[in-house]
């Protein structure tokens, strides 16, 4: 799967365990709006973030909560 134009940055907090209900994620302040949903793709599969909150924010920072979800593939 390639990278869309409108891709961003972010930095996946919580552990390696893909089965976890929520997911932390760090970004650039101001990179998501609210109602925005985000993907992700990690070990062969597709994840939809739902934000459910923010956590921090800093100056140039949002830590920000998910709740994750594996998107059906189709298949």
């Amino acid at each position: 799967m390639g990278t869309s134009l409108d891709a961003e940055t972010a930095i996946l907090l919580n552990p390696a365990d893909s089965s976890a209900p929520e997911a932390q994620l760090l970004l650039r302040s101001g990179a998501v709006v609210a109602g925005q949903n985000l993907e992700l793709e990690r070990n062969g599969k597709i994840y939809l973030l739902l934000p459910v909150g923010a956590t921090e924010h800093g100056d140039d920072y949002d830590l920000i909560r998910c709740r994750q979800m594996i998107r059906d593939a189709g298949e």
